[in-house]
């Protein structure tokens, strides 16, 4: 299994999101 990494980043900027989102 290979991950793009646009793709993880993609995923890495939502969880941010949802952190800021949160608080």
């Amino acid at each position: 299994m290979f991950f793009r990494p646009d793709l993880y980043l993609a995923g890495f900027i939502v969880l941010i999101l949802k952190e800021f989102t949160v608080n």
